[in-house]
């Protein structure tokens, strides 16, 4: 099974950490964001594609082609236009018949949620926040199954939002979405289009710590050194098995 790390982005809010630095490389604890990222998925994952663009090529170097005792591609996203046409980059390297993961390069998330998601054929690993307009934020049946997406509402329906971790099927790459006044293209617009159609499970996570500038950074480097010692720490950052370069 594979799980695609989006990791195209400048970083911009980073600035200026992310001046020479890729963002996926910022390092929580001495260990890379991506590392610590990629580091929650379940043994089925064997296989990890990054898609990388500003400064890909120091993650490259910096990760090489193996992470976590399993293999790494690279895909380079040549155009900025957007987190769905990052992922059909990686079109040709997914099984046509089986589920993938998808996750972003920002966020630190629950990875027994991220597991759970395994029991269905597609999922988004959820949480509820204080101010959803923010996010893309999910409507569900009683089921808990996905009715709709909506990006930064003004008015939202729900406390529920998407925390960029994707269970997708390959058909999604039927589902292009129009373009954002960017003239970027959404893969959150592509699961609005597909969940019309094909079922999707939302699955709640009890741990979501979003990264976007310094500080939340920052805080989440001092989150975790609260949690050591804690008996539950393990399950969200085991460092045991991580990849050589996080003890340089």
């Amino acid at each position: 099974m594979k799980c695609v790390l989006l990791a195209a982005g400048k970083g911009s809010r980073m600035m200026p950490l992310t001046e020479h630095t890729p963002k996926p490389l910022l390092r929580v604890g001495g260990i890379p964001l991506m590392v610590r990222i990629l580091n929650l998925f379940p043994p089925e994952v064997d296989e990890f594609i990054v898609v990388v663009g500003y400064r890909g090529d120091i993650i490259r170097e910096k990760i090489g082609a193996t992470l976590l005792g399993r293999p790494v591609t690279y895909v380079e996203q040549e155009h900025v236009n957007g987190t769905f046409y990052a992922l059909k980059n990686t079109e040709h390297l997914l099984p046509k018949d089986e589920s993938f993961f998808v996750v972003y390069g920002d966020d630190m998330h629950d990875p027994k949620a991220i597991a759970d998601m395994l029991a269905y054929e597609r999922a988004l690993l959820v949480h509820t926040v204080e101010n959803p307009r923010a996010y893309g934020v999910i409507s569900t049946n009683d089921a808990g199954v996905v009715t709709a997406i909506h990006e930064k509402p003004e008015f939202p329906a729900s406390d529920l939002v998407s925390t960029g971790v994707l269970l997708l099927t390959p058909d999604i790459f039927s589902y292009e979405p129009p373009a954002l006044p960017s003239g970027e293209f959404a893969l959150a617009d592509a699961v609005g289009l597909q969940c019309a159609e094909k079922q999707i499970q939302a699955v709640r996570s009890n741990f979501w710590f979003p990264v976007s500038n310094p500080d939340d950074l920052a805080a989440l480097e001092s989150h975790l050194e609260q949690r050591r010692g804690d008996v539950t720490h393990a399950l969200f950052m085991s460092d045991e098995h991580t990849h050589p370069l996080t003890t340089k």
